[in-house]
């Protein structure tokens, strides 16, 4: 496809009729060519030069084309994706990837649902077997406040999209540790302990082996009770 940036734009326009050719155009690229349609809009959320509700709107609608409220239809579009040719899928994965750093809240939140709905169709199968390290390596904030704050929130998505039995012990142990070290009173940034505390909402699914073990319980249970002291009410509540 071309520039994607046009329909993008077109499909908000208040136009009805500008509006209604765009989202059919877009339609027609989803079913016509799925792999360069997920490739236009991971290259649009990616550019830094397109207007920001562009970039938005075309992160929305690559986790749309990923996701379906009927568990059989969601089963479909994951298997449509996985049958993209995986050199393809992963040059897809790395632009998504690279803006998780975004300078933009806006930007790194739907890159990190992004790549939570490629990853509730691709670790079941056990492709990307190195995304919860890396995304762990980033919730460490080797790659700056911003990469943290959306590898933690990616980690939260994922741990919706995923079941219990889909990760082996040591990525549970890696979401877990990125998780609850984000929301001790060592961190400073308030965005990151708010990531990390709604991350461990649903990371606490997969911790039944933990809880198990006194000392991983009560360091899990310390960083909560540090939590609840934190002077934003968003990360207490």
């Amino acid at each position: 496809m071309t520039s994607i940036t046009p329909l993008l734009l077109n499909s908000l326009s208040h136009d009805a009729g500008v509006r209604v050719e765009a989202e059919a155009t877009l339609a027609r690229a989803r079913v016509e060519n799925r792999c360069e349609y997920l490739r236009a809009l991971a290259c649009e959320v990616a550019s830094s030069t397109s207007p920001k509700h562009a970039r938005q709107l075309a992160g929305v609608m690559f986790k749309n084309a990923l996701d379906a409220k009927d568990e059989n239809k969601k089963r479909e579009v994951q298997q449509q994706w996985l049958a993209i040719a995986n050199e393809q899928r992963m040059s897809i994965k790395a632009t998504i990837w690279q803006t998780l750093g975004d300078e933009a809240s806006e930007i790194r939140h739907v890159a990190a649902q992004v790549v939570a709905k490629i990853a509730g169709a691709e670790i079941p199968h056990k492709q990307w077997p190195d995304l919860i390290a890396n995304l762990q390596t980033g919730a460490s904030g080797a790659s700056g406040v911003a990469a943290k704050q959306a590898a933690l929130e990616a980690l939260g998505y994922i741990c919706e999209e995923i079941e219990a039995d889909d990760l082996d012990q040591t990525d549970v142990n890696g979401v877990l540790t990125a998780v609850v070290s984000g929301m001790g009173k060592n961190e400073t940034d308030v965005s990151v302990r708010l990531a990390a505390t709604q991350a461990l909402n649903n990371a606490l699914y997969f911790a039944h082996e933990n809880f198990t073990r006194q000392n991983e319980r009560d360091f899990i249970m310390q960083c909560v009770c540090e939590a609840t002291t934190c002077e934003d009410v968003c990360v207490r509540v």
